[in-house]
């Protein structure tokens, strides 16, 4: 067995499955939030049948759905439509018990090679062929996955899942609040939409469902603060960076509006040593401006629609606007120009 493959691929299914998880983050959030513009922050306390209790409700919903698609698009990312039915029943014990994303994560890569190694392969009478993928496969994998979930995965990443928890709990009880909400601010701008970040997730989702709605203005300023700050520096620092880098300004701009950090992993990449320090430092300083000043957001998710939503837009927007300012003198000091004879490269290339 491979085992760097093996690896490999569990890390794509695991993006590929948070790549179809955010978006339906992204929208329970902000549907969520958007009544609490004319409640006063009390859309969880509206009166059924109102517009701010449907759109509070069946965004809290769609929100809640997150773990079920984590569950079957990873397991679908290994094994294809067969594995739908048993990452179904990840997401659902997943959701319904203590494990959440870790669970849902895990099970999904387990239900996906079980569906890929064990029953596609599976051989039958000819006469039941045709009820094999819309039958059989479903049945047993999902048969199979309940009983793993329920016996082995759910206890095991329940039990970690509580440990983080309670780490951040015991963090935040001493009063160290801006110690946890620098980490998260680093788990953010570095992890970029990968597993760092990703294992954070499920503790801060466990402040913010317990009143801790802070967290939720880390997780927004510090993501759109780092693409704002790397954008700025392709900007005042021109001899730094490539032609192809400048021209992704639209990207980082985008990233830094809606949210998304995957916009800087091309410039961490180009420059590791530098970019590496800069996104940690950068996104501790973020974590720590929440911390100071105190702002909050109703939602962890939706860049420039959720910095609109804040306790205090004016301080929401310091906070970003210090951390970017930072982000960028950084990269101005410590960031080497190219030389003279790469740029005359890069600009060839580029025509």
């Amino acid at each position: 067995m491979d085992v760097k493959k093996f690896l490999k691929d569990c890390y794509a299914a695991m993006m590929a499955g948070i790549s179809y998880m955010v978006p339906v983050i992204v929208a329970g959030g902000i549907l969520q939030a958007i009544p609490n513009l004319w409640t006063n922050g009390a859309a969880a306390e509206a009166v059924e049948g109102t517009i701010a209790f449907t759109m509070y409700s069946w965004g809290s919903s769609l929100f809640g759905m997150m773990y079920y698609v984590l569950g079957m698009f990873v397991a679908f990312a290994i094994a294809g439509r067969g594995a739908f039915v048993p990452g179904l029943m990840v997401g659902l014990i997943a959701v319904n018990g203590s494990s959440g994303f870790l669970g849902a994560l895990v099970g999904g890569i387990i239900a996906g090679y079980l569906v890929k190694s064990v029953l596609m392969k599976l051989k039958l009478p000819s006469v039941l062929q045709s009820a094999k993928p819309v039958l059989i496969i479903p049945l047993l994998s999902a048969a199979i996955m309940m009983f793993l979930m329920v016996f082995m995965i759910e206890p095991v990443c329940g039990w970690l899942m509580n440990l983080i928890y309670d780490a951040g709990r015991f963090v935040e009880s001493i009063g160290y609040n801006w110690l946890l909400y620098a980490f998260f601010g680093i788990c953010v701008c570095f992890g970029m939409g990968g597993p760092i970040i990703a294992g954070t997730v499920p503790l801060m989702l466990a402040l913010i469902a317990d009143g801790n709605v802070e967290v939720a203005a880390v997780m927004n300023c510090t993501a759109c603060a780092s693409c704002y700050g790397t954008a700025l520096a392709t900007v005042l620092f021109k001899k730094k960076y490539r032609p192809d880098q400048r021209a992704n300004l639209p990207g980082l701009l985008t990233g830094g509006i809606c949210q998304i950090t995957e916009f800087q992993i091309p410039f961490l990449m180009d420059d590791i040593k530098v970019m590496t320090p800069c996104y940690i430092l950068s996104g501790a300083l973020g974590g720590i401006m929440v911390a100071l000043t105190g702002v909050t957001t109703p939602t962890f998710h939706g860049g420039i629609f959720t910095a609109f939503l804040a306790s205090s837009v004016p301080l929401h927007l310091l906070c970003i606007l210090v951390q970017a300012s930072f982000t960028c003198l950084f990269i101005g000091i410590f960031k080497k120009n190219l030389s003279e004879e790469n740029e005359e490269v890069s600009e060839l290339v580029a025509e």
